[in-house]
This record gives structure tokens, C-alpha cells and sequence, in this order.
């Protein structure tokens, strides 16, 4: 990685494979959630407003007086694969050493570095679509209530909360065609953005 900016990105689905991972990087529930809502009270304005019911329920154009009263209603949500890149926002060698690595390298301009490794994966590979988002990984648990904050954050980027010790910061590219498969990316300019850390 330090010498000839070789970096491997994963995918979304990939990270679901917990038996060949191993428990610390493979999670069998990556990109999904389990949205609720309880005691529903719903008139046409609030089932389609509603996560939960409006994948439930279609309503016709024209319709009136419908209504939900009472139940407790859910929705698995599964996010598409994606190409992902995952890394510590903050440097622990108790969760490096948990993961089973003995070294630890910086990146010392986080925008360069993926700036870098989006230009590879777009330009150079063709793989990705030019939509991407980053952002840090939330632990909570993944069923949620609808109404509840953690339920408008990004599915990929949930966790349990037995993860949280990874302080996990993701960067997600949307494919050009799925499948997909994890991609190992040789880049030289990588390089220019990184540094060996020590504890």
C-alpha cells in the first residue's frame, strides 16, 4: 500500500460473507434494516409519506377515506451492492490488533486519497457510475422504529453496536453493472496521500 498504493476495495455484498471473513470484518446483515412502525394511526397523506406503509400499500390515484388503525407493521430494506472502502476515522490499535493486523497506515489528506481512488475506479477501471457518498458508520441496532433518527441513516452505513469499536468511515461507489466483485487497485499516486502510523 505505502509503496505501490495497492489498496483492495470490497463490495457491500461481499462483507455479508461472515464464514470466510471471519466475525471482525465479515457482518451478515451489511446494507440492511428492518424498519417498523407500531400503534399506526394512518390517513392517505400519512400512508404515503410513510416508509414503512407506502411499500406496503399503493394507493390508487382518486382514492378517499382510506384509513390504518392500529398493528405494528415492518419492511426489510436491502441496499444494492456497491463498491465500498472502509476505514478507521480514528486510529486504535486495540481494534486493529482485534482485526488481526499488526500495522496501521494513515491517510494524510482523506480527499486526495479518494479523490485518487474514484479517478482509478471511474476513468481508469470504468466500474463505477460517478455516484458515490462517504460517511461514518452509525451502531445501532438495525431494526428501527420509522420515526426514530437513526432511520433516515443510509443502511450501508448501520452496524451493530458490538462494532463500534472500528469507528468505521465508509466510501461507497454505485456500479456500472452488477454483479460485482472486489477489486484490487494498483495506483501509484496513492501513495502521495499516505503514511506509516505507529501506536
Amino acid at each position: 500500500m505505502l509503496t505501490r498504493g495497492t489498496v483492495k476495495v470490497g463490495t457491500l455484498h461481499d462483507f455479508r460473507k461472515q464464514e470466510a471473513l471471519g466475525a471482525e470484518i465479515g457482518d451478515s446483515g451489511e446494507g440492511t434494516r428492518l424498519l417498523t412502525r407500531e400503534n399506526t394511526y394512518a390517513d392517505i397523506p400519512a400512508i404515503e409519506a410513510s416508509p414503512v406503509l407506502s411499500s406496503i400499500w399503493k394507493i390508487e390515484p382518486g382514492a378517499t377515506n382510506i384509513h390504518i388503525i392500529g398493528g405494528a407493521f415492518s419492511v426489510q430494506e436491502t441496499y444494492s451492492d456497491s463498491y465500498v472502502y472502509c476505514v478507521s476515522h480514528t486510529p486504535s490499535e486495540a481494534a486493529m490488533r482485534k482485526s488481526g493486523y499488526d500495522a496501521c497506515v494513515r491517510i494524510d489528506d482523506p480527499e486526495g486519497f479518494f479523490g485518487e481512488l474514484t479517478q482509478e475506479l471511474y476513468d481508469v477501471r470504468r466500474l463505477i457510475t460517478g455516484k458515490w457518498f462517504i460517511g461514518d458508520c452509525q451502531y445501532v441496532d438495525r431494526t428501527i422504529e420509522e420515526s426514530a433518527l437513526a432511520a433516515g441513516v443510509h443502511p450501508a452505513l448501520l452496524k451493530p453496536p458490538i462494532y463500534a469499536y472500528q469507528q468505521e468511515t465508509r466510501m461507497m461507489w454505485e456500479p456500472r453493472k452488477v454483479p460485482i466483485k472486489p477489486e484490487v487497485v494498483s495506483r501509484a499516486a496513492l501513495t502521495t496521500y499516505l503514511s506509516e502510523y505507529r501506536f
